[in-house]
């Protein structure tokens, strides 16, 4: 009913404009979406039956989509490219990892951070990867680690 909200608030906002008023929770935070890219045709048909039917996990390229852009990490060092749009890999699936716990500031300063703190030469296909690059990021954003299906088959054969 917007009683109790300052008059600045942006529900009481959203209601004096006539707009529908955000329930409890949806004003806090920035929505994080991880996407997934299957890594070529081949790599497709396998994550068909290891992703979409067995639920194991599959060769997957990842990327955190936060404010517009979508943040991911290779050879080449920390990345960005418009959401679901990545020129290498083809868009499989979104993940939705919540809403942000942190301020705006504080999110373009974990990005800032890791991009120094990521660098293409550390690239580990199966230790420092695009999948622990963006569980990383969601551990900074505050929406904890990548559901752990992401992740499983390169730490599964990294650990052999």
């Amino acid at each position: 009913d917007g009683a109790g909200d300052p008059l600045g608030s942006p529900a009481a906002e959203a209601a004096r404009a006539g707009e529908p008023v955000p329930r409890a929770g949806e004003l806090d935070g920035e929505p994080i979406d991880l996407h997934l890219y299957d890594l070529s045709d081949g790599f497709a048909h396998l994550n068909s039956v290891a992703v979409d039917l067995l639920g194991f996990g599959g060769a997957l390229h990842v990327g955190v989509e936060v404010l517009g852009s979508e943040w991911s990490f290779g050879t080449q060092g920390v990345s960005v490219c418009t959401p679901k749009e990545n020129q290498y890999y083809t868009y499989r699936q979104t993940v939705h990892m919540g809403k942000a716990s942190v301020p705006r500031k504080a999110i373009v300063d974990a990005i800032l951070a890791m991009q120094g703190d990521w660098c293409g030469k550390m690239y580990d296909v199966f230790a420092k990867n695009c999948g622990t690059f963006c569980s990383e990021l969601c551990r900074r954003l505050g929406v904890g680690p990548l559901p752990a299906w992401v992740t499983r088959l390169p730490r599964a054969v990294g650990g052999l």
